[in-house]
């Protein structure tokens, strides 16, 4: 899903630490964004990023998106039926 610039709450990587939980830093959201993060099965997982005038942003809504998919990988994991 793709930030809606119109309707989430935009925030700048560099107000990332006072905007957004657990306070990340300008260069761990961009990390995650440019990078991603590798989750169970290989598959990555990238955070939602717009760029507004020179400045890389991201919002609210994505962070929690990146998240919750972050976590989902790691239930999908402990989900699995033992053998």
């Amino acid at each position: 899903m793709a930030i809606n610039v119109f309707e989430e709450d935009l925030v700048p990587f560099s107000e990332g630490k006072r905007r957004l939980p657990r306070s990340p830093s300008y260069e761990r959201l961009y990390r995650w964004a440019t990078l991603g993060v590798v989750g169970f099965g290989r598959k990555r997982v990238y955070l939602e990023r717009v760029k507004v005038g020179s400045e890389p942003c991201t919002s609210v809504e994505a962070f929690k998106r990146f998240c919750d998919q972050c976590s989902d990988e790691d239930r999908e994991e402990d989900e699995k039926p033992e053998e």
